[in-house]
């Protein structure tokens, strides 16, 4: 039997150029090519090895990242419980890779951990969206339409496209539109409503179209009350916002604020479905309630919350859901409030008591 020492001095003398040939504590041998560093080691003897290195030795003593390993040396790897491979790795510049089997390696951990990243990130702007919709989709139906879909974008699955979603790499607004157009196809649209609808968008006299309606909305579109309408859930209308309608298929007119943002992208795709709307005199003295979001930032301390809850207590106004985030980084608190709002007035007054409050930073309308 050879003995370790007379091993590794054989090796010395077969060296070869471009190739290292390093020791395990254990003597067995690991062929490298020349450059190789302490990580590249630890990822040709295991992948877990490489993502778990918090450190090496080399003959006994702890050498850095970026040494270059000899033929005949000894390395030894010092792990942690747990995988924690870091980015800088990845940069040429620091030379903490040579082979690209480990940075390869390195690239894959990473691709995995931001793809549940951004996967997480998709699911909950896809899920923001579709509650400030008029959407009624579970999530089930939500990925049995998206799936349809995934050969357009070149994917595989709907996780797929949900991180591409998270990633920023697909606009959440084409997926929304895919959703609208199943649904408002999926939709079957009554007979008055479509003749209604058409006569509308051809724009024939008020009178004529109001013959053939039962609605009572209370919203003045074209001149023609008692159509068939609804409040856009993305801006969240109430009486006193300047307001405008878009002609939908089977839902009727959806009622947005002027300066909504979703209406503006609607409205360049289809400028034809764009309708003049202003508030009934019904629905402004009726004295009915209009859900609306409005969010307070603030200073991060227990009696947040009932300070803000107060001032709206104050003013009458009925709270019909709360939730709210935390960033200890910055130590601030932050708080969606969903309200029965009467007018603009009502809510422009509780706005104006909740930015007095010293906590406050800012308190908005969404």
């Amino acid at each position: 039997m050879v003995e370790s020492g007379s091993l590794q001095e054989e090796f010395k003398k077969q060296v070869f150029e471009n190739r290292v040939y390093v020791f395990t504590p254990n003597g067995e041998v690991i062929d490298l090519p020349n450059g190789a560093t302490p990580l590249d080691f630890a990822y040709q003897v295991h992948t877990m090895i490489g993502h778990r290195c918090i450190g090496a030795k080399v003959d006994g003593r702890i050498v850095p990242y970026t040494y270059k390993l000899k033929t005949g040396e000894q390395v030894e790897i010092i792990t942690q419980k747990n995988p924690n491979p870091s980015r800088d790795w990845l940069k040429v510049e620091k030379g903490f890779l040579h082979t690209n089997k480990a940075r390869n390696k390195v690239q894959s951990w990473f691709r995995k951990v931001d793809f549940e990243k951004n996967k997480e990130a998709g699911e909950e702007l896809l899920e923001k969206e579709l509650s400030k919709s008029d959407l009624n989709l579970n999530k089930d139906q939500v990925a049995s339409i998206l799936k349809e879909k995934l050969s357009k974008f070149n994917l595989k699955t709907v996780d797929d496209l949900l991180a591409n979603v998270g990633a920023g790499d697909i606009g959440i607004n084409i997926i929304m539109g895919i959703l609208n157009d199943r649904v408002e196809k999926e939709t079957p649209v009554q007979t008055d409503n479509k003749e209604i609808i058409e006569d509308i968008i051809n724009r024939k006299p008020a009178e004529e179209i109001l013959k053939k309606t039962k609605h009572r909305s209370g919203i003045v579109v074209e001149g023609v009350g008692d159509l068939m309408t609804h409040m856009a859930k993305c801006c969240q209308p109430i009486p006193g916002d300047e307001i405008i309608g878009f002609v939908t298929q089977g839902r009727g007119i959806s009622v947005h604020r002027k300066d909504c943002e979703k209406f503006k992208r609607m409205t360049m795709l289809f400028p034809e479905r764009v309708v003049d709307a202003t508030w009934g005199d019904n629905v402004v003295d009726s004295g009915r309630g209009y859900t609306v979001t409005i969010r307070v930032v603030g200073s991060d301390y227990s009696g947040f919350l009932r300070d803000v809850t107060t001032v709206i207590a104050n003013e009458k106004m009925n709270v019909i859901g709360v939730r709210s985030h935390v960033d200890k980084t910055k130590d601030l608190s932050l708080i969606d409030i969903d309200l029965l709002v009467v007018s603009i007035p009502v809510l422009t007054r509780t706005l104006a008591k909740l930015n007095d409050l010293p906590t406050v930073t800012e308190a908005k309308r969404l």
